[in-house]
C-alpha cells in the first residue's frame, strides 16, 4: 500500500482521507487548525505530522486547502519539494487554481 498525505483535513480532504484509510493506505494528515489533524488521525489510526514531513516521506500527496491559501502554501512546501530524491504525486483539490500558480 502506499503512503498517502493530506495538507488540509477539512470536508474533502477529511472524507478523502477517510475513503484511503479503508482502502488500507498509511496515512500522514496535518491541517492548519490546531487539533484538527490529531483528530481525525486519532479515528483513522494515521499519523498527525507536519506538512515538510508529508512531502519528504509520502508516496503522493493531496492539498485540500482553500484556493486563496494554496500560493502561500506552495511557496512554503518549495524546499522540501525540492530535497526529496524521487518524484512525488501531487494533487490539488483547489477548484479554479492553475498549475502555472501551483
Amino acid at each position: 500500500m502506499s503512503k498517502i498525505g493530506f495538507i488540509g483535513t477539512g470536508n474533502m480532504g477529511g472524507a478523502l482521507a477517510r475513503a484511503a484509510a479503508r482502502s488500507g493506505h498509511t496515512l500522514l494528515l496535518t491541517d492548519g487548525l490546531p487539533g484538527k489533524a490529531e483528530a481525525l488521525a486519532c479515528e483513522l489510526g494515521a499519523t498527525a505530522t507536519t506538512a515538510d514531513e508529508i512531502i519528504l516521506s509520502a508516496d503522493a500527496v493531496l492539498l485540500g486547502v482553500k484556493p486563496q491559501t494554496l500560493p502561500a502554501l506552495a511557496e512554503e512546501l518549495r524546499g522540501a519539494l525540492a530535497a526529496r530524491k524521487t518524484p512525488i504525486l501531487v494533487i490539488s483539490m483547489a477548484a479554479g487554481v492553475s498549475l502555472d500558480v501551483l
